[in-house]
């Protein structure tokens, strides 16, 4: 089921955090009915709001961008946005936010797990997905490395590291 809800406070997180199941997660696409709980998740989880002509960007491209709950709560998100030449395309992980309470229980995998399985058989031309990490985080490095993305040393430079997935 969609939920909708416009307050975004630390309160609120709180709430939504005592009330998570941690043992059932679902997938939802990005929706106009479920925007303000992907924007509570982006603000709480990165702190720092985004402008609303970023949200109105991310609805134009609705199955790159999924919400992940852990039981009713929006714990987690993914941004991602397909880039074309000539006849391929490449999607490129623009966020992956996770509210820290819910961080280290598999939503972040799930999410790039739904890219990798589901949208990559779906749509036939995309060849790829890609990712921009500041060289020095490791642990997200490390967390991409372990869903089979390389290192394309090609395109990192300027203390950030590309990493991408191929489709096989």
């Amino acid at each position: 089921p969609e939920h909708t809800f416009r307050v975004a406070s630390s309160s609120f997180v709180s709430l939504m955090t005592m009330s998570a199941k941690p043992n059932r997660s679902t997938l939802s696409e990005l929706t106009h009915q479920n925007i303000n709980m992907f924007k509570v998740v982006v603000k709480n989880a990165e702190g720092t709001p985004r402008t609303q002509a970023y949200y109105d960007d991310l609805l134009k491209i609705r199955p790159f961008c999924q919400i992940a709950y852990c039981g009713d709560v929006p714990a987690s998100v993914l941004f991602s946005r397909p880039i074309t030449t000539d006849s391929t395309t490449q999607v490129v992980i623009e966020e992956l936010c996770t509210l820290p309470p819910f961080r280290r229980l598999g939503l972040g995998r799930e999410l790039i797990t739904y890219l990798k399985n589901d949208l990559m058989s779906k749509k036939e031309n995309v060849q790829a997905l890609s990712v921009s990490v500041s060289s020095s985080n490791e642990g997200a490095i490390a967390f991409f490395k372990a869903l089979e993305f390389v290192e394309d040393s090609d395109a990192s430079a300027d203390g950030k590291i590309v990493l991408k997935y191929l489709r096989k």
